[in-house]
């Protein structure tokens, strides 16, 4: 045994408790040691053991870990070792881990429509996870500043656990677009409606749960949500969402609906989250609520002349040919869709009818991506044809191939 003197006189001994034996809070079955530095050599004061998922997220190299009251500056993190190294510290400032998520489907375990809205479809399986941790932000205390952001180098946190997707349709993309809400933003905030309302809803902390979205999805070519247990295997989480899907998103609707802040990006009683890692930008409250609506009670009757995917009439030709199209419309600013015509393959504004934008294809089996300048190639996707990067994982751009409806 060994005891560690605290600020106010009283000692903590390093001896585990029942339940760091037991391990009845940890749900990962790998574990990282946490140790305070002391002056003698070699011989660091044990203070507690938590998840390797939280390890990255709250004790990464340069983190402000707080215990018991007390601020430690996270010193050095043995990754082979599984050991966390700390020291005492006082900022006037956290931290918040930066990282991007990418999301594979193993399996799906259960599919279903939404009751009141047989076009929004539901899944529940098994995902694997794969989170790059690659830098992190200082802010104030009081003000929530940024202050500050410092570069990580670690490796990525790679996991299978349990998910729950929904697949968004491109028809709700074009309304919101119609409307002006920025479809990302309205994204984003819905993600984080849905996740602050997850904890009412199945009776867990906050940060048992993580999201992400992905727009023009490589297997379904549609935008997917996705919620999923923040812990290796999972705990079930993800499946009692998927059971009260329909709940989830009214209750999500309604704490937007119900909040009486005018900011543009929401605040952080209904859309924002203090820990995002993308700083709560962008972010759209009024889009959110309005996709919500749709997911929940379906779409208004969208006008005949304004269909999306099925163009009423003939774009006019373009004498512009090329075989690298822009990623958005050079004209209005929307994306670029393909579109398979009378004459062939060529690209298009998905804002038609109001842009008409188009571009001919000189050479189609040569079509380059316009982010990474990889070859385009043709893939069958759950919901129909589209082109895909075959620079594929590493660049996820697609191009949705419209077709004329045939009379």
């Amino acid at each position: 045994k060994s005891y560690l003197k605290l600020d106010n006189g009283k000692y903590l001994s390093n001896e585990k408790s029942p339940t760091q034996k037991i391990g009845i809070d940890k749900l990962s079955d790998i574990n990282y040691n946490i140790y305070i530095k002391t002056d003698t050599e070699n011989k660091n004061f044990y203070l507690t053991n938590d998840d390797e998922e939280h390890v990255y997220r709250d004790m990464h190299p340069g983190a402000i870990y707080i215990y018991n009251g007390k601020q430690y500056l996270v010193e050095e993190v043995d990754f082979e070792k599984k050991q966390v190294i700390l020291t005492k510290t006082k900022t006037n400032y956290f931290t918040v881990a930066v990282y991007s998520t990418e999301i594979k489907r193993l399996t799906e375990n259960s599919q279903k429509k939404l009751l009141k809205n047989q076009k929004v479809t539901v899944s529940h399986g098994r995902v694997n996870v794969r989170q790059n941790f690659h830098s992190y932000n200082k802010l104030q205390h009081k003000t929530q500043k940024l202050i500050g952001s410092e570069d990580l180098s670690i490796p990525d946190l790679r996991y299978n656990t349990q998910a729950m997707w929904l697949l968004i349709s491109d028809e709700y993309e074009e309304i919101l677009d119609e409307k002006n809400y920025d479809f990302e933003g309205s994204l984003h905030a819905v993600v984080h409606a849905l996740i602050h309302m997850v904890p009412i809803l199945a009776q867990i902390d906050r940060y048992d749960t993580d999201g992400t979205f992905v727009e023009d999805d490589l297997e379904y070519g549609q935008t997917m949500i996705y919620i999923f247990d923040a812990f290796r295997d999972g705990v079930g989480i993800a499946e009692r969402i998927f059971e009260k899907i329909s709940d989830l998103l009214m209750m999500a609707r309604d704490l937007i609906k119900s909040c009486p802040c005018t900011s543009k990006k929401g605040c952080p009683a209904c859309v924002m989250a203090t820990r995002c890692v993308q700083m709560n930008d962008p972010l759209n409250k009024k889009g959110a609520l309005a996709l919500l609506e749709l997911l929940i009670e379906g779409h208004t009757q969208v006008e005949k002349n304004q269909q999306i995917d099925i163009p009423q009439k003939s774009i006019p030709e373009k004498t512009d040919t090329t075989s690298k199209p822009p990623a958005q419309c050079p004209e209005c600013g929307k994306k670029i869709a393909m579109w398979d015509g009378k004459y062939g393959l060529f690209f298009g504004c998905k804002g038609y009818p109001s842009c008409e934008y188009s571009l001919n294809i000189n050479t189609p089996e040569q079509i380059t991506c316009p982010k990474c300048g990889n070859l385009m190639e043709n893939r069958d996707g759950k919901y129909g044809e589209f082109m895909g990067c075959t620079g594929f994982p590493q660049c996820k751009f697609t191009f949705k191939i419209f077709k004329k409806k045939k009379k």
